[in-house]
C-alpha cells in the first residue's frame, strides 16, 4: 500500500485540503466556522510556494474568512512576510491586496516596537508598497497613511536631524533612519520611478525638521539626494526627480536665504551643472519645466545663460513655449513687460517667429496690465522698430499687444486716452508702413508678410474698439486699406494669390464688412462683399464662421442687411456651401424673412410708391400674413431654392415659415424639379397649413404636367378631412365650367384633370360627370377627336373606370372601346395609360367574356408592368393558358425567315415568355409555363446555328435570345432542367468573331449564371466553357486589329472576362485545374502574331491571364514545349507577373 506524503510535500493532498476549506466555508454558517493559529502559517506557506491552483484556492479562502467578518490572528511577522509576498507576487488581486494593507495598518498602529516595524518596512516593503501606490489609485489614500505613519513617526525627528547634521560635517553617524535612506539611495540609483516620485516627500520632511539657523543643511540634503539621481542612467528619470526637489525648494521660499551666505557661488556652479552638464539629445517638457523652475529659484543665472539656453530649444516649439512663458511671467510678476522685448531681441535672430501659444500668454499679460503700464510698453516696442532693420518678434509683440488691449482706465478722462492712443496708433501704422519692403511682398518665405498683416488686422480691432468710446464712427473709404494707408492696392491683389496669407486676408475682409455695417448698414459698398466673397471662393461656412462671433450681437435690422447682401451674391454663386444658414430653426426665419423682403424688393418697380415698405412679420396670424404675400407678384430666380432644398422640414415648429418657403417655390419661374420637390416636403411636413396657400399649391400643381407631383399632392388632399373641401371645389369649378362648354374643351379638361377626378371619386356625387360623360358619348361631333392626344373614347373610358365609383351601365361603352384599342395598340404607343386602367378593372368590365386575343394585346403592352398582369390572368383557365402558349411559340421557327413581320413575332414570343416568368401565377400554370420554357430553351441553340450568317438582322435576333435566356437564369434560376441549361451554351459556340464581341456581355453573364445555379452539370463540361472563353478573347484581338471598335469596348469586354474566370475559381476552380492551361496557350498564340494591342487593353487582358494562371497553378511549365521559342518566352513573362504582383491576390 503506497504511502501518502503529509504536510506541503504533496502538491495534489495541499489542492484538495484547500478545495475543501472553500466548500466549508461556503456551506457553514459563520457561528459554525472558527480559525485556528496555523492556518496563518499554512496561508503564507501556501502564496510562498509557486504550486499552481493551490494558490488560487488560498487567496480565495482568505477573502471568504475575511467577507465573513472573521478576523485573522496574524502574528506580525507572519503578517509582515504575507504582506511582502502579496505585493511582490498578487499584484493583480486588489480585493486580497486591500484586505492585507487594512489588517497591517491596524496592526501597526498598536504594534509596540515601531523601531522593528521600521526596519522590515525599509528593508521589505517600501519599494513594493510604492509601486502599488502607482498602479492603484484607491489604494493610495491608504498606503500614504501607512508610510506617513511610520516613516514620518514623531520617534524618528532627531534622528533624521541626526543624519541630515552628518551630510554637512561629513561624519558617518549611526542612525536609526540611516536604513531608510540606504534603501532610498539603492532604489534611485536602480532607476525605481515610483521611488523616485516618493523622494519629495522624505525631502519636504526633511526641510520640515531643520532649523532656521542651519539653513545650510538643506543645501547639503539636496546634493546628497542629487548624487543618489546623477548615478541613474536614465536622463528623463533624473531631470524629473531634480525638477521635483527644485520645485519644493521655490515652494518653501529658501533660495533667497541661501544665495545671501557663502553658498551662493557654490549654488550657481550647482545649478549650472545641472542645466548644462548633462547632454540631453532630446529636449523634453520635463526639462524646460527644469529651467523655469531654475528661473524661479536663481534669475540671474539663467539671464546670464538666455542664450545657449534658447540654442538648446531651437529644435522644440513646445519646450521653448513653456520656458518663454514661464520668463514672460517672470517680468510681468517680478520685473516689468516692458524690458522684456530688449532681452528677447538680444537672444532671438529677428526672422523668428514665436509659437502661437507664446504670443497668447503675451495677449493674457497686457489685458492684465494698467493703461499706464501698457503705454509704457507700447512705446518701448516702437522705439525699438528701427527705421533700418525688419524685426518680425517686435511686430508680433505689438500685434499681440494690440489684441490683449482692454481701453477702459478710471483714473483717465475719456478724451485724453482717445488722443493718447490714436497717436501710437498712427505711429504703430507709420512704423509698420517702414517696415514694408520689396523682398517681403515676393520673397518665398512668407514671415514677414503674415507678421504684418496679421498686425495691420489686430489694428483695425483696436481700431473698432477705439472708436466704440467715440460717438460716431467713420465709414470704410478704402476697400483694402481701411484701418489706414498700408500697401497699394496693386500691391493688396498681388497678395491675394499667396495661399500662405489667405485666411489673414480672409479676416481683413469680414472686418472691413463689420466696421462697414457698424457704420451705416443701409450704405455698404458691395465691392466689399465681392472681395469677401472673392477670399473665400464664396464657402458660405466659412464666411460665417468668421462672422458668427458678432453676428448674433448685431441688432435684427442689420442681420437681415447682411444676410441680403449674401443672398445675392447665392444667386449668382449656386454652388454654395449653404449649412450655415440652416442650421437651426432662428437661423432660418432669419434667412426666409431676408429672402422675402429681398424678392419683393427686386420686383418692385413703380417708383411712385413710397420708398418704407412694410416688414415680414412672423408673428401675425398665418392666414393674414399669406394673404399678404400673395398680393406681390414675384418672379423668383430658382437658384435661390437651393438654400432650402436640404431643410428637414417634419421639424420645423412655424408655419410661417414653411409656407414662406411654399410661396417662394410657388413663385419661381420657370419651374423647377426642386421647387415640386420643397412643396411636397412642405405638405408632407403635418401642419396645417392655410386653405388659401394648399389651393395655390393644387392650381400651380395641375399646371406641371408632372404625373408623379400631381398624384402625391392629390393623395394628400384627398386623405386630409381639412383639405378635401379644396378637392371639391375644384372639381365642382370644373363642372360648372363644362356644361356651357363646347364637346372639344369637354375633352380638353377630361384629359388634363384625369388624376383630379380619379382622386375625387368617393368626394363629389357623379351625376354631373355622368351626364357630361353621356353628352360625349352620345355626340354626334367626331372633330373633337382632333382636340387630344388620345381618341375621345379612351380618355372616356379612362375617366369611367377610374373616377366613377359605379359604371355597369357603361359596359358596352367600354367593352367596345377595348376593341379599338386592341386594333389600334399596334400602331401606337401612348395608350398604355388606357390598358393600365382596363387592367385595374378587368374582371368587373369583362366578365368572363374576355378572350386569349384580348388578354395578348394587355400583356403585349404592359410587359413591365407584372403586378397588373398577374392579377388578370391569375385565375385564367389552364386549358385556354395552353392555347394561348402554343399559339405565341408557334412564331419562334426554325428556320426563321428573313423576314420583318416573322422577325417581330419572335421577338414578341420570347419577351411574352420573359414576362410571364416574372408574374405570380397559380400553381398548375406555373408547372405548364416552365415545361414550355425549358423547351424554348432547348431551341435557343437550334435556332442560332440555322440562322445564315447573310441575315440581315442576324445580330439583333442574337441579342434578343441571349438577353432572355439569361432573364430566364436570373428569375427561375434552378428550376431549370440541368440538360436544358446546358444548351444554352450552344447559343455561343457558332457565333461569328463580330456578332460574339457585340454580346459579350450577355455571354458572359449567362455563362456566370449557369456557373452559380448549374454547377454540377457546368463542370461536367469543362470543354464548352474553356471553348468559349478562347472564342471571347479572339474575338476582342480581332476588334483590336481590325480597330473596328474603340478601345473603351474592348477594355469592358476584357473585363468581363476577367469578371467570369474570377467566377470559375470562386465555383468550379479544380474542375478547370487540368485543362485551363490551353486557354493560357491560346491565348498567348494570339499574343505572338504581332497584332497591335494598347497598352490599357493589354493590362487588362492580362488581368485575364492571371486569373487562368490563378485556376492552373503551376502547370504551365508543363506544357510549354507545344509552343514556339518566342510563345514560350512570352508565357514565361506573364507567369513571372504572376507569381510576383498577382499570384498572392485577396490571400490577406
Amino acid at each position: 500500500m503506497p504511502v501518502i506524503e503529509s504536510g506541503l510535500e504533496s502538491v495534489e493532498l495541499v489542492h484538495r485540503v484547500w478545495h475543501q476549506l472553500i466548500f466549508c466555508l461556503k456551506n457553514l454558517s459563520n457561528e459554525q466556522v472558527s480559525i485556528k493559529t496555523s492556518f496563518i502559517k499554512a496561508l503564507v506557506d501556501t502564496l510562498g510556494n509557486d504550486i499552481g491552483e493551490s494558490n488560487n484556492s488560498a487567496i480565495e479562502c482568505c477573502l471568504l474568512i475575511g467577507n465573513q467578518g472573521k478576523e485573522l490572528d496574524y502574528k506580525y511577522d507572519q503578517l509582515v512576510e504575507l504582506l511582502r509576498i502579496v505585493l511582490t507576487k498578487y499584484k493583480e488581486h486588489e480585493q486580497l491586496l486591500t484586505m492585507v494593507l487594512n489588517k497591517y495598518w491596524a496592526t501597526v498602529r498598536v504594534q509596540g516596537n515601531i523601531n522593528k516595524v521600521f526596519l522590515d518596512l525599509c528593508k521589505q516593503l517600501l519599494s513594493p508598497l510604492l509601486d502599488i501606490r502607482s498602479i492603484y489609485p484607491s489604494l493610495l489614500s491608504l498606503i500614504d497613511d501607512i508610510l506617513k505613519y511610520i516613516v514620518f513617526h514623531r520617534t524618528w525627528i532627531t534622528a533624521y536631524r541626526d543624519y541630515i547634521q552628518s551630510l554637512s560635517t561629513n561624519k558617518t553617524i549611526s542612525c536609526p533612519v540611516s536604513p531608510l535612506f540606504t534603501t532610498l539611495e539603492s532604489l534611485v540609483i536602480a532607476g525605481n520611478s515610483n521611488v523616485i516620485n516618493f523622494l519629495p516627500l522624505v525631502f519636504r520632511h526633511c526641510i520640515n525638521l531643520i532649523e532656521p539657523e542651519k539653513i545650510s543643511d538643506v543645501f547639503e540634503l539636496l546634493i546628497e539626494i542629487h548624487t543618489w539621481l546623477e548615478k541613474m542612467s536614465n536622463e528623463h528619470l533624473y531631470i524629473d526627480g531634480i525638477r521635483q526637489l527644485l520645485e519644493i525648494l521655490d515652494e518653501k521660499h529658501l533660495i533667497d536665504q541661501l544665495l545671501n551666505n557663502s553658498l551662493e557661488e557654490r549654488i550657481t556652479n550647482w545649478m549650472k551643472d545641472i542645466l548644462f552638464k548633462h547632454n540631453i539629445e532630446n529636449k523634453t517638457k520635463n526639462y524646460a519645466n527644469l529651467c523655469v523652475v531654475c528661473l524661479h529659484l536663481h534669475p540671474t543665472l539663467i539671464e546670464t545663460n538666455l542664450l545657449e539656453l534658447i540654442q538648446q530649444f531651437h529644435d522644440s516649439e513646445q519646450c521653448l513655449s513653456i520656458f518663454l512663458i514661464g520668463y514672460m511671467n517672470l517680468y510681468s510678476h517680478r520685473r516689468s513687460l516692458s524690458k522684456l522685448t530688449k532681452r528677447l531681441t538680444i537672444v532671438f535672430d529677428k526672422s523668428t517667429i514665436l509659437p502661437l501659444n507664446v504670443l497668447q500668454h503675451y495677449r493674457k499679460c497686457i489685458s492684465e496690465c494698467t493703461h499706464t503700464l501698457i503705454d509704457e510698453i507700447w512705446s518701448s516696442l516702437l522705439d525699438q522698430l528701427e527705421n533700418s532693420t525688419v524685426h518680425l518678434i517686435i511686430i508680433q509683440l505689438i500685434s499681440a499687444l494690440l489684441d490683449g488691449y482692454r481701453l477702459f482706465d478710471l483714473n483717465i478722462p475719456r478724451a485724453i486716452l482717445l488722443q493718447q492712443t490714436q497717436l501710437k496708433y498712427d505711429r504703430t501704422l507709420e512704423k509698420l508702413r517702414e517696415q514694408i519692403n520689396e523682398t517681403m511682398l515676393t520673397s518665398t518665405n512668407s514671415n514677414h508678410r503674415t507678421c504684418i498683416l496679421q498686425c495691420y488686422l489686430s489694428l483695425g480691432w483696436f481700431s473698432l474698439c477705439l472708436l466704440s468710446f467715440s460717438s460716431t464712427i467713420s465709414p470704410v473709404n478704402d476697400t483694402y486699406n481701411h484701418n489706414g494707408p498700408l500697401l497699394s492696392h496693386a500691391q493688396w491683389i498681388s497678395l491675394q494669390s499667396d495661399s500662405d496669407v489667405q485666411s489673414i486676408l480672409f479676416s481683413l475682409a469680414c472686418q472691413r464688412l463689420y466696421r462697414s455695417l457698424a457704420a451705416n448698414e443701409n450704405e455698404i459698398d458691395p465691392k466689399l462683399i465681392e472681395n469677401l466673397l472673392e477670399l473665400s471662393s464664396f464657402s458660405s461656412t466659412k464666411v460665417f464662421s468668421q462672422l458668427e462671433s458678432f453676428f448674433d450681437f448685431l441688432p435684427k435690422n442689420k442681420q437681415l442687411k447682411l444676410v441680403k447682401l449674401f443672398i445675392k451674391q447665392i444667386i449668382e454663386h449656386p454652388n454654395v456651401d449653404q449649412s450655415w444658414f440652416i442650421s437651426n430653426e432662428d437661423r432660418l426665419r432669419l434667412i426666409v424673412q431676408a429672402t422675402i423682403e429681398y424678392m419683393i424688393e427686386i420686383n418692385t418697380h413703380d417708383d411712385s410708391q413710397s420708398k418704407k415698405r412694410r416688414k415680414i412679420d412672423f408673428e401675425e396670424n398665418i392666414d393674414t400674413f399669406y394673404d399678404y404675400l400673395t398680393t406681390k407678384s414675384c418672379t423668383i430666380d430658382g437658384k435661390i431654392l437651393s438654400l432650402f432644398s436640404s431643410i428637414n422640414f417634419n421639424v420645423i415648429q412655424t408655419s410661417d415659415i414653411l409656407i414662406s418657403i411654399g410661396w417662394l417655390a410657388l413663385s419661381i419661374s420657370p419651374v423647377s424639379l426642386e421647387s415640386m420637390q420643397i412643396l411636397l416636403d412642405i405638405i408632407h411636413s403635418q401642419k396645417i397649413l392655410p386653405l388659401k396657400f394648399m389651393n395655390d399649391l393644387l392650381d400651380f400643381t395641375l399646371t406641371t404636367n408632372n404625373e408623379n407631383m400631381i398624384d402625391q399632392v392629390l393623395i394628400i388632399l384627398s386623405n386630409n378631412s381639412t383639405y378635401q373641401s379644396i378637392i371639391k371645389r375644384k372639381i365642382n369649378e370644373i363642372l360648372e365650367k363644362m356644361k356651357s362648354n363646347e364637346d372639344f374643351q369637354n375633352i380638353r379638361l377630361l384629359e388634363k384633370y384625369l388624376l383630379l377626378f380619379y382622386h375625387s371619386r368617393s368626394l363629389i356625387s357623379s351625376n354631373d360627370l355622368c351626364s357630361i360623360i353621356d353628352r360625349l358619348i352620345n355626340s354626334s361631333s367626331h372633330s373633337s377627336i382632333s382636340y387630344s392626344s388620345l381618341d375621345t373614347r379612351y380618355i372616356l373610358a379612362m375617366i369611367i373606370l377610374n373616377s366613377l365609383t359605379s359604371y355597369e351601365k357603361y359596359l358596352k361603352f367600354l367593352q367596345q372601346t377595348w376593341q379599338s384599342i386592341v386594333r389600334d395598340i399596334n400602331g401606337t404607343n401612348n395608350l398604355k395609360s388606357v390598358v393600365i386602367a382596363y387592367a385595374k378593372h378587368w374582371k368587373n368590365v369583362f366578365k368572363t367574356s374576355s378572350t386569349i386575343d384580348d388578354i395578348d394585346v394587355l400583356v403585349k403592352c404592359l410587359n413591365n408592368e407584372y403586378e397588373l398582369i398577374s392579377k388578370v390572368i391569375y385565375d385564367i383557365d389552364l386549358n385556354q393558358f395552353q392555347q394561348w402558349i402554343e399559339k405565341t411559340i408557334q412564331n419562334i421557327k426554325i428556320p426563321l425567315k428573313d423576314q420583318g413581320e416573322d422577325i417581330e413575332n419572335c421577338r414578341q414570343a420570347f419577351q411574352l415568355l420573359q414576362t410571364l416568368t416574372h408574374c405570380s401565377l397559380n400553381k398548375d400554370i406555373n408547372v405548364y409555363l416552365m415545361t414550355i420554357i425549358n423547351s424554348v430553351i432547348m431551341q435557343c441553340g437550334p435556332l442560332l446555328i440555322h440562322l445564315p450568317m447573310e441575315f440581315s438582322r442576324y445580330s439583333e435576333v442574337v441579342s434578343f435570345i441571349l438577353a432572355f435566356s439569361n432573364d430566364i437564369l436570373t428569375v427561375k434560376r434552378s428550376q431549370l432542367r440541368s440538360q436544358v441549361a446546358l444548351s444554352l451554351l450552344q447559343c455561343c459556340l457558332h457565333l461569328p468573331s463580330d456578332i460574339l464581341f457585340l454580346n459579350h456581355s450577355n455571354i458572359c453573364k449567362l455563362v456566370s449564371l449557369l456557373i452559380k445555379h448549374h454547377t454540377a452539370t457546368l463542370c461536367k463540361h469543362v470543354p464548352t466553357i474553356e471553348t468559349i472563353i478562347k472564342l471571347l478573347l479572339q474575338s476582342i484581338v480581332v476588334q483590336a486589329k481590325d480597330k473596328q471598335e474603340t478601345n473603351e469596348k474592348l477594355i469592358e469586354a476584357a473585363r468581363d472576362i476577367t469578371k467570369l474566370a474570377a467566377h470559375l475559381i470562386e465555383q468550379c476552380k479544380e474542375d478547370f485545374r487540368s485543362t485551363i492551361v490551353y486557354v493560357l496557350i491560346d491565348y498567348v498564340h494570339l499574343l505572338s502574331k504581332g497584332v497591335f494591342i494598347a497598352p490599357t487593353l493589354k493590362k487588362t487582358l492580362h488581368g485575364v491571364a492571371f486569373e487562368l494562371f490563378r485556376i492552373s497553378g503551376e502547370r504551365v511549365d508543363q506544357y510549354s514545349g507545344q509552343m514556339t521559342v518566342a510563345e514560350r518566352e512570352l508565357l514565361k513573362q506573364l507567369h513571372q507577373q504572376f507569381k510576383q504582383y498577382h499570384m498572392f491576390k485577396g490571400a490577406v
